[in-house]
């Protein structure tokens, strides 16, 4: 809208020029002149104070696209499944939502609306240079052929050489990102120096980039310098000397046209920016367009909807799945965690179990088959609702550089702080807690390094008990406690919780003797379920898999009684 205001004032300030030299200028008429000259300031002050208000609003549209933009990409990309982040680097989608945005968001609100304004504004100039006289405004038709002369000839080889550079630097924000977030395995391996070498080896290939596109820029700009405003004014002062001197023009109307060639050469700088902004932009716009319009095929029912679970009976019918093709985890496997049970699965390493409690939370969909949770297939539930009542705690704690309070009311926001305590205590985390020195208030720092692996374990499982889960799943979560502190914790949630089903994935012999029963993961397409005792009887595979433990256990009564 301002714009619509600014370009007639902008072309109407020259001309006023062309009136004050011609009219009370050369009749000597000073109180007209007097007059326009002072409605030529006025002109200019408004053009001045226009000019600071769009600056401004277009400042104010950026900030609020950036701002939009960031939200709808964060919430799309979050809305992915998992296993498509499995695939992904985490350092791309940060730099995509900062960079790209940025740079989107620079496009839409400054150079497009640039472009609404500079074609206009060049085309009433040069019409009204025409109007002044007709031979001169050919040179500027010569110039303005020229810019997008330089803007065909090197314009696709800027853009492919800006998208290598953008991509050279998120290259090197992944990097960064993975270095800084496994800065402990780089210490306690020595290998600062190998890791500032691979860094260093990006950085070399992003300069190598740029400085083919410094190239690239640097001959377009040469060759844009032979159709600067400096060689076209020099041809109009002495063309336009010549006319004065025949009486074929006048000097206010060659004084106009030098000021409205001095626009015509702002508008030329602003059309090389816009153009070269466009190449540049584009690419960042092109690239976070790629994120938005990905949809990750997804089979949830249309008519899933909310769905209280009552008893927290699982069923696996007839799952068939795998994260890669031709390398199933599962093949067909069927069978039942009775409702309201506690139940240890166990298995070799690598054979399913933590992929077998992601399915339950619909993380992964299965190629062929289908859960059923209270005879409910799972697929015709909302995940947030099949997620929100149910809880886990992970092979890695993952907690938030905040408070041990924050961390726990992670699993339900609204909780009470008598609720995070009665969490902390089934973790059989308060004693630990309160004996810090800021109590529940402690800031864990990042990756939780001011607290041992142990307390790690124990906020998670407080996190994962205080939503009150239907289904509790603990998946190796207790791997760094000894076996005191692990049996008081399932004694706590199994006291706490008669009514839900408990899923603990432990290789602890102590943990599996207290469950009701042990499901034994053998193979793609075999479960073999029964007591630890009857499965050390009658299942050689499963007695080989403890049988160190089994050998060890009567030493430990010994020791334990002594």
């Amino acid at each position: 809208m301002l714009n619509a205001v600014i370009l007639p004032l902008g072309l109407l300030a020259p001309y006023f020029v062309k009136i004050i030299i011609d009219r009370p200028y050369a009749a000597k008429d000073l109180k007209s002149f007097v007059v326009l000259a002072s409605v030529g300031v006025f002109i200019l002050i408004l053009i001045t104070a226009v000019n600071a208000i769009i600056e401004y609003q277009q400042r104010y549209v950026r900030y609020k696209i950036n701002f939009n933009l960031s939200q709808d990409a964060f919430r799309h990309i979050q809305g992915f499944p998992l296993g498509f982040f499995r695939e992904q680097s985490t350092g791309e989608y940060l730099y995509k939502i900062s960079y790209d945005i940025e740079k989107t968001a620079e496009f839409v609100s400054g150079i497009i609306p640039q472009g609404l304004f500079l074609f206009p504004r060049l085309f009433f100039i040069v019409a009204i240079i025409f109007y002044l006289n007709g031979e001169l405004a050919l040179l500027v038709l010569c110039l303005m052929a020229a810019v997008y002369l330089n803007f065909y000839l090197f314009g696709h080889k800027i853009k492919e050489l800006s998208r290598e550079i953008v991509e050279q630097h998120q290259g090197i924000f992944k990097g960064l990102q993975e270095v800084f977030s496994r800065i402990s395995l780089v210490k306690v391996f020595g290998r600062e120096d190998y890791e500032s070498g691979r860094i260093s080896q990006r950085f070399s290939q992003k300069l190598k980039a740029e400085l083919k596109e410094a190239k690239v820029e640097t001959v377009s700009t040469l060759f844009g310098s032979f159709t600067t405003m400096q060689f076209v004014l020099i041809a109009i002062i002495l063309y336009g000397g010549y006319q004065l001197v025949k009486g074929v023009t006048t000097f206010g109307s060659l004084a106009a046209i030098m000021l409205y060639l001095s626009q015509i050469g702002d508008l030329q700088r602003r059309s090389e920016s816009f153009l070269k902004g466009i190449i540049i932009n584009s690419v960042s716009c092109q690239r976070l367009a790629e994120i938005m319009d990905t949809r990750p095929k997804s089979k949830e029912a249309i008519d899933a909807a909310e769905y209280r679970l009552t008893r927290g009976e699982i069923e696996f019918k007839d799952i068939l799945f795998g994260y890669q093709e031709n390398r199933a985890i599962f093949k067909g496997i069927s069978f039942i965690f009775t409702a309201n049970s506690k139940i240890a699965l166990v298995g070799p390493s690598g054979c399913g179990k933590t992929t077998l409690l992601s399915l339950i939370l619909r993380l992964y969909i299965p190629q062929r088959g289908a859960i059923f949770i209270d005879g409910y297939d799972i697929s015709k539930i909302k995940p947030e609702s099949l997620r929100k009542q149910s809880g886990i705690a992970l092979q890695e704690p993952f907690l938030w550089n905040d408070t041990i309070q924050n961390n726990i009311l992670y699993g339900k926001i609204n909780a009470s702080f008598e609720e995070v305590v009665w969490a902390a205590k089934t973790a059989e985390a308060d004693d630990f807690i309160r004996r810090l020195p800021e109590g529940y208030e402690t800031v864990i720092g990042e990756n939780a390094c001011k607290i041992s692996e142990g307390q790690k374990e124990r906020i998670a499982i407080a996190r994962a008990v205080i939503k009150k889960p239907k289904i509790l799943m603990l998946d190796e979560a207790m791997a760094s406690l000894d076996s005191q502190i692990e049996d008081k914790i399932i004694d706590n949630i199994k006291r706490e919780f008669p009514d839900s089903t408990l899923i603990v994935v432990s290789h602890r012999l102590s943990t599996i003797t207290q469950v009701d029963a042990v499901y034994f993961l053998q193979g793609p397409d075999k479960i073999s379920i029964g007591s630890h005792n009857e499965l050390s009887l009658k299942n050689p595979r499963y007695k080989a898999l403890f049988s160190r433990q089994i050998e060890e256990r009567p030493t430990d009564i010994i020791k334990i009684n002594a």
